[in-house]
Formats: C-alpha cells, sequence, structure tokens
C-alpha cells in the first residue's frame, strides 16, 4: 500500500488533516478530519488556491500506464 500525507490543507470549503492511501488494486482512499471551515472555496489561511490532488497522482508508475 501506497501512503501520501498531506497533512494540514484546504479543500472545497474546509480545512482538514489529509491523507491518501492506495489499496492492491490501485484504488486511493482518502482520509480526512476536518478542523474548521474557511468563508473562500479552496482558499488556505495564507491566500494561496489549493489545487487538491487527482487520484492519478496517487497510482504508483507502473500502474499508471
Amino acid at each position: 500500500m501506497t501512503l501520501l500525507d498531506e497533512g494540514e490543507t484546504t479543500c472545497c470549503y474546509a480545512r482538514s488533516e489529509k491523507h491518501w492511501v492506495t489499496d492492491p488494486q490501485g484504488i486511493a482512499w482518502e482520509h480526512f478530519h476536518s478542523l474548521d471551515s474557511i468563508a473562500t472555496f479552496n482558499v488556505g489561511q495564507n491566500g494561496e488556491r489549493s489545487l487538491g490532488l487527482l487520484r492519478h497522482d496517487l497510482r504508483p508508475r507502473a500502474a499508471a500506464r
């Protein structure tokens, strides 16, 4: 299994601790704990937009072909 820890991040209207786990079949599962809401969609505390991650970013290179 592959683990990607994003740590504290923003997504949609929430500030969260987030990580992703990729199972043996290559499916990425998101786990998060929402800490607070944010006023503007996908904007972090420093004013930068959060791009988030796409599922294909988590697949091992061999499986991405």
